[in-house]
């Protein structure tokens, strides 16, 4: 059994300099001599959900808990797998699993608060966000999850404090001026709104997120022809973002291109196909 271990720590060296074919080479190796090694099917299911095979991943971690179910890591895993594929119940299942056995982690928390989020329950989530921020009080994107949260259960003023801390710990952190200008243009600070998207800009060129939001901005000031540059900057980088052809395709509208704008919402249509504001647009 030394020699196994010594495969799996070769396995996780290799695995953690990046190189997963080699080390999920190392980690097969294992279980042909070993099917029951638990460690081994852990790591390989890590790799199969860093390489965006999740339904192998919740396999692998699946059988590793079968066989040692007290390692919160293999819970965490496995929650995260699920979670990759939509099943939020199942996510925030394995979440508390994994925090019976591992209760201080922030990680585990802080998914668990995303889990939530998704699955349409923002008060739990903002609970999960809250413990985890106890933990790590210092970490911006727990600050930035907890913004989001707040948000959505119409907390604005919660929301922005939370948006504002995490860019204090991370002025660097483009997401968080992301999510801090929208909710500035929400409440009509449409100036500050155009900075925090600039700032994102200026850390993350290729946001299309900040893009389009800073084309409406500039459309809500008035500023027409910047806005349209501005989307057409956005569907450079990303031809199928759905926000943004919907609001270039107002913009044609406005102009009396009519057929174009038709165009915009129909492709925007085919990228976001259950998006009622869309269809509403194209009936019009």
């Amino acid at each position: 059994m030394s020699d196994m271990r010594d495969i799996i720590v070769d396995a996780l060296r290799l695995h953690q300099a990046g190189h997963l074919d080699q080390a999920a080479a190392r980690y097969s190796q294992v279980l042909k001599a070993d099917p029951r090694n638990a460690d081994a099917l852990h790591l390989l299911g890590m790799i199969a959900l860093q390489q965006n095979r999740f339904e192998q991943a919740v396999e692998l971690t699946t059988a590793a808990v079968a066989i040692d179910p007290r390692q919160a890591s293999y819970h965490f895993h496995l929650a995260l797998a699920r979670q990759s594929l939509n099943d939020l119940g199942g996510a925030i299942a394995g979440y508390r699993r994994a925090l019976a056995l591992d209760p201080k982690n922030p990680d585990i928390f802080n998914n668990m608060g995303n889990a939530l989020a998704a699955s349409g329950q923002p008060q739990d989530a903002i609970a999960a966000f809250g413990h985890a921020l106890a933990l790590a009080p210092g970490n911006a994107l727990l600050h930035n999850n907890l913004g989001n949260a707040q948000q959505t259960m119409g907390l604005r003023d919660e929301a922005e404090a939370s948006f504002r801390k995490a860019i204090a710990l991370d002025p660097g952190y483009a997401g968080a001026l992301v999510n801090l200008a929208n909710l500035c243009r929400g409440k009509g600070d449409l100036r500050e709104a155009e900075q925090s998207y600039c700032q994102a800009l200026v850390l993350a060129p290729r946001e299309t997120a900040a893009l389009c939001g800073l084309g409406v901005t500039q459309w809500q000031l008035g500023r027409h022809g910047e806005a349209v540059a501005t989307y057409g900057t956005a569907l450079a980088i990303d031809p199928n973002h759905p926000e943004t052809l919907v609001n270039l395709g107002i913009a044609r509208e406005h102009a009396g291109a009519l057929d174009e704008a038709e165009r915009l919402y129909t492709r925007a249509h085919g990228a976001c196909p259950n998006d009622p504001e869309i269809l509403v647009h194209l009936g019009s």
